[in-house]
């Protein structure tokens, strides 16, 4: 009789100033999402470098004995938005109240300042979630997105 499979365990480092890391982040957040008899997400706390710009270490597991959904449910988004901006002051405004009506979910947005003494840049990443048409957005089945402590 053969062992059942143990899932495998896949991590990925993803630099979040990056418009294509994030991207890519938030493109495994909807697999992890839409997928959860295949993937299991534990706690990926998103970290600061030395020059202030955050990171993660994005860790899942995978029971590669399940094939992936055909049908997705969520898509996430991510945008990082300069707060010396107006018209990023006012895309931030137009996501909130999207949230508040319900039409995505805000999971992560948050400040950033880097370093830089003489020019220091201060940013807000934004990372939300949009259920795809017909489908509903449940909160058990988001991963969790947290800042480092």
């Amino acid at each position: 009789m053969e062992l059942p499979s143990l899932p495998k365990s896949r991590s990925k480092f993803f630099q979040l100033t990056n418009s294509s890391d994030l991207n890519d982040y938030t493109n495994l957040l909807a697999k992890c999402a839409n997928n959860q008899h295949k993937y299991s997400v534990p706690e990926n706390p998103i970290q600061v470098d030395s020059f202030g710009d955050p990171y993660v270490v994005f860790q899942y597991f995978d029971d590669e004995s399940v094939e992936d959904s055909k049908k997705n449910k969520v898509t996430f988004f991510g945008q990082i938005l300069q707060l010396r901006s107006p018209s990023d002051l006012a895309t931030f405004d137009e996501l909130t109240d999207d949230h508040h009506a319900a039409k995505i979910k805000i999971v992560y947005a948050y400040d950033y300042t880097t370093k830089d003494k003489i020019a220091p840049v201060i940013y807000r990443l934004v990372i939300y979630t949009q259920a795809i048409k017909g489908e509903s957005i449940d909160n058990k089945t988001l991963p969790v997105i947290t800042n480092a402590k």
